[in-house]
């Protein structure tokens, strides 16, 4: 099916330019080197631009809406085509020019959120934490809402949710976990954990602990 395969192609080539996205902002927070800041800035802005030109391209519209219209496509298809349309109607409510810039700022609050944190300052970062804010805000209304402006945000980590159906799922949690919690606190043969809560884990242990864990899931090191 042309359409179908020309659509993978487009979405493939999306996905690897947010797969270097990934890699670079994995880098600003593991090695890069504090100077770099500004130039990495702009280099995750242009990434961010660049994939939100791809998947706003008209063309992918166009493929969508002929797709949808077919009866004989299998379920993996089908799915692949709901999600496209999720992600195509969600990045074609926000500017480009907006989603730039706020993938400059995400990288450089970073850089002063680490300060703050260094310096044990707050009021470093706090500039750049209101201007996040200020950002998912304006997010939200461009992607729209009904009941509360969060509600769109969460909608783009669990398609559907709002804050109306979360409130009870988390009071159910409270209700239930509060006295689990004040027995625990309260309990008085408890059993001796100095020998946890004092002790320094030799990091050569933390890192071979880690690759055997690594290594037990599957996770291949010849490839990352």
């Amino acid at each position: 099916m042309q359409a179908y395969e020309e659509l993978l192609d487009r979405m493939k080539e999306i996905d690897l330019i947010g797969q270097i996205g990934s890699l670079l902002s994995w880098d600003q927070e593991v090695l890069m080197p504090s100077k770099a800041a500004k130039i990495r800035a702009e280099q995750l802005a242009w990434i961010s631009k660049t994939g939100h030109e791809n998947i706003t391209e008209p063309r992918i519209g166009i493929l969508l809406k002929e797709l949808e219209g077919y009866s004989d496509l299998s379920d993996i298809e089908r799915a692949n085509i709901r999600l496209v349309r999720e992600s195509y109607d969600r990045s074609t409510k926000l500017p480009t020019d907006f989603v730039e810039e706020m993938a400059k700022h995400r990288s450089k609050s970073l850089i002063s959120w680490t300060e703050a944190r260094e310096k044990d300052d707050f009021e470093i970062f706090r500039p750049d934490l209101e201007l996040t804010l200020e950002f998912a805000r304006r997010k939200a209304d461009f992607l729209g809402f009904e009941e509360e402006r969060y509600d769109a945000l969460l909608d783009l980590y669990e398609t559907g949710l709002t804050i109306s159906k979360l409130d009870p799922l988390f009071k159910g949690l409270r209700d239930n976990i509060s006295p689990i919690l004040n027995a625990v606190i309260n309990l008085k043969d408890r059993d001796d954990s100095q020998w946890f809560e004092n002790i320094n884990w030799d990091l050569e242990g933390q890192e071979r602990l880690s690759q055997i864990v690594s290594e037990s899931i599957g996770f291949d090191f010849s490839s990352g």
